[in-house]
């Protein structure tokens, strides 16, 4: 089960893996739970079978974003609890703030997409300053 400060925690790191593997030209194209380790305090993103160079046509940046989206939605929903039998799209049936939601839903492609790992990471940090705010 993780808490929003772990989630933002694991969110951070893959953010400088990724802004690393992008800097060399490398789209990793399959975050996943199962591509990740982590130990409680260090993430580690493994299995590069199907990374690619990035070219801006078939291998771009943007396709890590729906995978990181996919992973961190699966962190969010560890501590989800259903309630009542209807199934509802994430984005109305977890309990997110909006920045958090907006974050997810760029990721993910429902509203306009990131164009690079920067971009991200300037609304996730705002996110995540946002979200230390409400606990103050």
């Amino acid at each position: 089960m993780f808490e929003r400060a772990e989630i933002y925690k694991v969110g951070r790191q893959l953010v400088e893996i990724l802004k690393y593997l992008h800097s060399k030209s490398i789209v990793h194209r399959d975050i996943s739970v199962p591509n990740t380790l982590y130990d409680g305090q260090k993430v580690n993103l493994v299995d590069f079978g199907l990374a690619r160079r990035i070219n801006n046509e078939k291998y771009r940046v943007d396709m890590d974003f729906a995978f990181l989206g996919d992973f961190l939605l699966h962190l969010y929903y560890s501590s989800f609890e259903l309630k009542g039998f209807k199934k509802r799209p994430w984005y109305d049936e977890l309990l997110l703030q909006p920045k958090e939601l907006l974050l997810l839903k760029r990721l993910m492609g429902v509203d306009q997409r990131y164009t690079s790992i920067f971009e991200f990471e300037h609304d996730f940090c705002e996110t995540v300053e946002a979200y230390k705010k409400r606990l103050c």
